[in-house]
C-alpha cells in the first residue's frame, strides 16, 4: 500500500501470498487446504497444524519498531489481482466472470481480461478494483474461443474470496481444479483491536457446511500408485531430517551448558564489578557537574537522530511517490487495455458490415441471374419469331410463284393461330417477369437505403476510413450492377414493344419479319458486345479487388505494428524511469545505514548478530536441503510407480490371457464332451451290430460277408472319431501348456504383491515410530529455542551494559589508583592530575550514553531477525500439514491395497470353480474307462463265441478286433498304473493330460 504498512508472506510449497497487519501480534496458523470447514476458531483449530505451547511466543510490542511508526490503511477500495494457469490455444482469452458489477454480474462478455507474456505462459493474470463492502465474492474463469463459445469450469463449485485490504493477491493453481494453499494470521482472544483486525486479511477458499469423505476407490489408480511412491520418498526424506534434527539438538545442548557456564561465570564477575562500582561512587559524585554537559551532547545525538528520522520520513514520501507514479502507470495500462478492446468493438462492427455487404453481393447476384434468365427468354422469343418469320416468307413465296390453291390449308392456319398463342403466352410471361424484377428492384433499393443508414451511424459513432471507403466502393459496385440490371429492364421492354408490333401487324408478316429478323440480328450483336462489355468489367473488378484486399490489409498490419511498438518503447522507458528511481533510493537507503553505522557498535553485539545470521543461514540451507531431497525422492518414487505401472499392467495382461485360454478351455473342453457322447452312441452302434452279425452268423454263411462288410464300415468310423478324438486331444495338450504358464507368472506376480504388501506395512510402522521422535524432537528443538531466546535476552543487554561498565570502571580505577600513588610523590600535580579524572568522567559518561544508543540499534536490528524466525516457525507448520496430507494418502494406499486383496479373493474363487470343472473331467474320465472296459468285453466275448464254434474272422476284423481289444487294453493299464513306453502318441497324449490337468486345477 501507499503508506508501506503491507506484508506479504508466502509459504514454502505453496501457491498463495497472504497479506497479514505486521503492527499485530498472535499466532501463526497454517491452513493446508485439505478440509473445508466454516469459518471459526474451533474449525480453525481442528483442520490446521499449531505450533505447541512450548513454543516462544513474542509479544505484540516486539514487532513493532518505535522509532519508524507506520500508519494503518484506512481506504476501503481493495484491489484485487487474481493469477491461474490455463493451457489455451490460438486465438483464445481468458476471463474472470463473477458476482459482483465489476465482474460482470456472471455476464460471459463482461467480465474481466487475463493477460499473459512469452515469458510468463501459461500463467495469467488479470487485476481489478472493488468495494471491501461487497463482502463475499464468488467468480470463475471462463476461455472464449475465437468462433465465439465460451467454456466455463464445470468440474468444481463457485471460487470465492473476501476483500478487507488494500491490496488483495490470490494465485489459483490451475483451470478447472479447485486446490489452494492457504496461510493466514489468528489473533489471540484478548488483543485489543486496534493493533489488529479480528479476522487476518488472508486469502481463504470456500468451506460448505459439512464434509462427508469420499468413498474408496474401487481398484488402484495411477495417481495413487503415484501419491504411495511420494509417501515413500517422503517418509525416507523426513527419516534423514530427523537425523539431521537430532544432531542439531545435541549441538544445542552443548551451546546451552556453554551459556549457562558463561552465565556463572557472568555472575561472578558482575558481583565484583558491583564491589568496584560502590568503591567508585565518591569519584563519580565529583564529575557530577560536568555530567550536565555530557547530557546536552546526548540531546545533541538524539537531535541528530531526529533529523535521521526526518530524511527517512522523506525518503517515504518518495516511495509513496514511486508509488504514485506506478498506480499512474497501471492506469495508463488500464486505458490502453480500454483502446484495444475499443478496437476490438471496432473490428467487430466491421465484421458486421463485411456481413451486411456479403448479403447485398447476394442480392446482386440473384439479380444478375435474374437478368441472364430474361436474355435466355428473349433469345428463344427471338428464335421463335424468326422461324414464324420463315414460315410465313415461305408461304407467300408459294403463293406468289404458284397458282392460287383450290382449298383453304387449314393445318397451316391452325399451325399460324397456335403460334399467336404462344407469342400471346409469352408476352403475359414477360409482363410478369418485369412485374417481378421491379419487386426486386424495390427490394434492392430499400437494401441500399439500410445499409446507407448504418454506414452513417457507425461514421458518426467513429468508425474507421478504412470501413467507409469499403462502403463507398460497395456501394459503387451495387450501382454498377443496379445500372446493369436497369438496362436489362429496358432491353426486355424494348423487346415486349417489339413484340407487341409483330402481334397488331399479320397481314404484312413477310416484310415486317424480314424488318424484325433484321432487328433481332441488330439486337444479337447489342447482348453480344453487352456481354463482353459485361465479362471485360467483371474480370477487372476481380484483379481490383484481389490488389486491393492484400494491400489494404497489410497497411492496417503494419499500422498496428508501429502503434504497438510506440506503446512498447513508452512502457519500457517508464520501467526505466521507475528503476532509476528505484535504485536511486536503494542508494539512498545503503547511505543512511552507513552513516548509521559510521558512529560505531559494540564488537560484541556485531559478533552477537554475526551468530544469529549463521545459524539462521544455517536454518535456510537445512530447509534448502530438504527440500532437494524431497524433490529426488519424488523422482525415485516416479520411477518406482512406473515400473509397478508396468507390472501392474502386465498382470492385467495375464489375466486377460488367462481368462481367455479358460473361455478357450470350456469350449474344448465341452466339444471334447460332446464328442465322447457321439463315441458313446457310435460305440452302442457298433455293439447292437455285433450282436446282430452274431445272429446272422448262426443262421446263414451268406450273410456273412455282408456282416463283415457292416463291420468294416462300423470299424472306420470308430477309427475316424479316434483321430478327431486325437486332434482335440492335442488342442488340450497346447492349451494345458499356455495355461500352466499363465498360472505360474500369475502365482510369481501374487508373490510379488504380497512381499510388496508386508513390505509397505513394515514402512507403515516404522513412519509411525519415526514421527513420534519427530514429534519429540521437534517439542524439544522448541524448548532449546525457548531457553536459548530467554538466555539471549537476558545476557543481551545485561552483559553488553556491565562489560562496558567494566571496562571503563577498570580505566576510573586505573587512573585513581595511579593518582592516589602520586599524590604522596607529586602534591603539586594534584590540580592537573584532577582535571585529567574528570575529563575521564565526562568521557565514561559520553561511552555510556553512546552504549545506550548503540543498544537501542541493536534491539531494532534484531527485530527483522524474529520476524525471519517467526516465518521459520510457519514453514515448520506446513512441513507438519504435509505429514498430515501424507499420512491421508498413506491411507489411500491402504485402500488401495484392501481392493487388490479382494481381487485376489475373486481369483481364489475362479481357482475353486475350476477345480469343480476339474472334477467333472473326472467323473468323464471314468465313465470312458467303464465304456473301454465294455468294449474290450464285448470283444473278448465275440472272440470266444467264434473260437467256440470254430468259425474263423477275416484278417481284416480279426486285425480290427486285436487293435480294439489292445487299446482298450492300454486304457485300462494307464487307469491302473501303467507305463506309456512303446504306445502310440495318441495314448501318449491321453497319458499326459490325465496327469497334468488334475495339477493345472489345483
Amino acid at each position: 500500500g501507499g503508506g508501506g504498512t503491507d506484508l506479504l508472506i508466502r509459504e514454502e510449497g505453496s501457491d498463495c501470498v497472504t497479506q497479514i497487519d505486521p503492527m499485530g501480534g498472535g499466532e501463526v496458523v497454517c491452513d493446508d487446504g485439505m478440509f473445508r470447514f466454516p469459518h471459526g476458531s474451533a474449525s480453525s483449530e481442528e483442520t490446521t497444524g499449531t505450533l505447541p505451547s512450548s513454543a516462544p511466543k513474542l509479544p505484540p510490542e516486539s514487532a513493532a519498531i518505535t522509532s519508524l511508526p507506520l500508519p494503518k490503511p484506512q481506504s476501503k477500495h481493495c484491489t484485487v489481482t487474481l493469477s491461474v494457469q490455463c493451457q489455451t490455444s490460438f486465438g483464445e482469452e481468458l476471463l474472470v466472470v463473477g458476482s459482483c458489477k465489476e465482474l460482470g454480474m456472471w455476464h460471459q462478455d463482461k467480465g474481466v481480461r487475463m493477460t499473459t507474456s512469452e515469458q510468463t505462459y501459461p500463467k495469467w493474470v488479470g487485476e481489478f478494483g472493488v468495494d471491501t463492502s461487497e463482502g463475499q465474492i464468488k467468480y470463475k474463469y471462463v476461455i472464449r474461443g475465437t468462433d465465439g463459445n465460451h467454456r466455463w469450469e464445470e468440474a468444481i463449485p463457485d471460487r470465492e474470496i473476501t476483500p478487507q485490504a488494500p491490496h488483495l493477491t490470490v494465485t489459483d493453481s490451475s483451470f478447472n481444479h479447485h486446490r489452494r494453499h492457504v496461510t493466514f494470521v489468528k489473533l489471540p482472544p484478548n488483543q485489543n483491536a486496534k493493533q489488529a483486525p479480528k479476522q487476518a486479511p488472508a486469502i481463504l477458499p470456500p468451506r460448505p457446511a459439512t464434509w462427508t469423505p469420499p468413498p474408496p476407490p474401487p481398484t488402484v489408480t495411477p495417481q495413487q500408485k503415484e501419491e504411495l511412491k511420494k509417501l515413500t520418498a517422503e517418509r525416507d526424506g523426513l527419516e534423514r531430517e530427523v537425523d539431521d534434527l537430532r544432531k542439531r539438538k545435541e549441538e544445542d545442548e552443548r551451546a546451552l551448558v556453554m551459556i549457562k557456564e558463561e552465565g556463572v561465570s557472568g555472575a561472578l564477575d558482575a558481583q565484583q564489578l558491583q564491589k568496584e562500582v560502590n568503591e567508585l561512587q565518591e569519584a563519580m559524585a565529583e564529575a557530577g557537574a560536568k555530567r550536565e554537559e555530557a547530557v546536552k551532547l546526548a540531546s545533541r545525538a538524539s537531535q541528530l537522530l531526529m533529523d535521521t528520522d526526518a530524511e527517512l520520513r522523506l525518503e517515504e514520501a518518495r516511495r509513496d511517490k514511486v508509488e504514485a507514479e506506478m498506480a499512474e502507470l497501471e492506469k495508463g495500462n488500464a486505458r490502453n487495455r480500454q483502446g484495444l478492446e475499443e478496437q476490438y468493438e471496432r473490428a467487430k462492427d466491421a465484421r458486421e458490415l463485411a456481413v451486411e455487404v456479403e448479403g447485398l453481393v447476394s442480392i446482386c447476384q440473384d439479380q444478375r441471374n435474374l437478368y441472364e434468365s430474361t436474355k435466355h427468354q428473349i433469345s428463344i422469343l427471338v428464335v421463335e419469331n424468326t422461324q414464324a418469320e420463315s414460315a410465313l416468307a415461305r408461304r407467300n413465296q408459294t403463293r406468289l410463284r404458284g397458282p392460287p390453291p383450290p382449298e383453304v390449308d387449314w393445318a397451316a392456319a391452325a399451325e399460324l393461330d397456335a403460334t399467336d398463342r404462344e407469342i400471346q403466352q409469352e408476352k403475359e410471361a414477360m409482363r410478369l417477369l418485369l412485374e417481378a424484377m421491379g419487386k426486386v428492384q424495390e427490394e434492392l433499393d430499400k437494401e441500399k437505403k439500410i445499409s446507407d443508414a448504418a454506414a452513417a451511424n457507425r461514421a458518426k459513432e467513429g468508425g474507421s476510413d478504412e470501413l467507409k471507403h469499403g462502403l463507398e466502393n460497395i456501394l459503387k459496385k451495387g450501382e454498377e450492377l443496379e445500372g446493369g440490371a436497369n438496362a436489362a429492364v429496358e432491353a426486355a421492354k424494348s423487346v415486349h414493344v417489339r413484340l407487341d408490333e409483330l402481334g397488331s401487324r399479320g397481314e404484312d408478316a413477310y416484310l415486317k419479319g424480314r424488318k424484325y429478323a433484321a432487328l433481332s440480328k441488330a439486337e444479337e450483336r447489342e447482348l453480344a458486345t453487352l456481354r463482353e462489355m459485361m465479362k471485360l468489367d467483371e474480370e477487372e473488378r476481380e484483379k481490383e479487388r484481389a490488389e486491393k484486399g492484400p494491400r489494404e490489409r497489410a497497411d492496417e498490419v503494419e499500422r498496428e505494428v508501429k502503434r504497438l511498438k510506440g506503446e512498447f518503447c513508452w512502457l519500457m522507458g517508464r520501467d526505466a524511469q521507475l528503476r532509476s528511481a528505484r535504485d536511486g533510493m536503494t542508494e539512498r537507503l545503503k547511505g543512511l545505514e552507513k552513516e548509521a553505522n559510521s558512529c560505531g557498535q559494540v564488537k560484541e553485539c556485531a559478533d552477537w548478530i554475526h551468530l544469529l545470521e549463521e545459524e539462521n543461514g544455517q536454518l535456510y540451507e537445512a530447509i534448502e536441503s530438504c527440500a532437494s531431497r524431497t524433490r529426488r525422492l519424488k523422482a525415485t518414487m516416479d520411477s518406482l510407480d512406473g515400473a509397478q505401472k508396468k507390472l501392474l499392467k502386465e498382470t492385467e495382461d495375464n489375466k486377460k490371457n488367462l481368462q481367455e485360454q479358460s473361455v478357450r478351455l470350456n469350449r474344448v473342453s465341452k466339444t471334447a464332451r460332446e464328442e465322447t457322447v457321439q463315441m458313446k452312441r457310435d460305440l452302442d452302434t457298433v455293439q447292437k451290430r455285433f450282436r446282430s452279425a452274431e445272429g446272422e452268423l448262426q443262421l446263414s454263411e451268406m450273410e456273412r460277408g455282408q456282416i463283415t462288410g457292416e463291420h468294416k464300415k462300423a470299424m472306420e468310423d470308430a477309427h475316424r472319431h479316434t483321430s478327431a478324438t486325437e486332434q482335440q486331444q492335442g488342442v488340450l495338450d497346447g492349451v494345458r501348456k499356455t495355461l500352466e504358464s499363465k498360472q505360474s507368472e500369475l502365482v510369481r506376480v501374487r508373490n510379488k504383491i504380497q512381499a510388496s504388501r508386508e513390505e509397505h506395512s513394515k514402512r507403515n510402522e516404522r513412519w509411525k515410530e519415526k514421527k513420534i521422535q519427530i514429534g519429540i524432537l521437534e517439542a524439544k528443538a522448541y524448548e532449546i529455542e525457548a531457553v536459548t531466546e530467554t538466555m539471549r535476552r537476558r545476557l543481551g543487554g545485561k552483559s553488553l551494559g556491565l562489560k562496558d561498565e567494566v571496562l571503563e570502571l577498570r580505566k576510573s580505577l586505573a587512573s585513581t589508583e595511579e593518582r592516589t600513588r602520586r599524590m604522596s610523590e607529586e602534591a603539586r600535580k594534584l590540580t592537573q592530575q584532577a582535571e585529567e579524572l574528570e575529563k575521564e568522567k565526562v568521557q565514561s559518561v559520553l561511552e555510556l550514553e553512546d552504549s545506550k544508543w548503540r543498544n537501542e540499534r541493536i534491539k531494532n536490528t534484531t527485530v527483522p531477525l524474529r520476524a525471519r524466525m517467526n516465518a521459520t516457525l510457519v514453514t515448520g507448520e506446513g512441513l507438519i500439514a504435509d505429514i498430515k496430507m501424507l499420512e491421508g494418502r498413506v491411507d489411500g494406499g491402504e485402500m488401495a491395497f484392501s481392493t487388490q486383496k479382494t481381487k485376489l479373493r475373486d481369483a481364489e474363487v475362479r481357482s475353486t470353480y475350476l477345480s469343480r470343472e476339474k472334477q467333472q473331467l473326472e467323473r468323464d474320465i471314468q465313465r470312458h474307462r467303464s465304456t473301454t472296459k465294455r468294449i474290450l468285453q464285448a470283444s473278448t466275448n465275440i472272440m470266444a463265441s467264434l473260437e467256440q464254434q470254430g468259425a474263423t474272422l477275416p484278417q481284416g476284423v480279426s486285425e480290427t478286433l486285436s487293435q480294439v481289444k489292445e487299446r482298450a487294453e492300454w486304457v485300462d493299464e494307464d487307469y491302473d498304473g501303467g507305463s506309456p513306453e512303446g504306445k502310440p502318441d495318441w495314448f501318449k497324449a491321453l497319458h499326459g493330460l490325465k496327469r497334468e490337468v488334475p495339477e493345472y486345477c489345483v
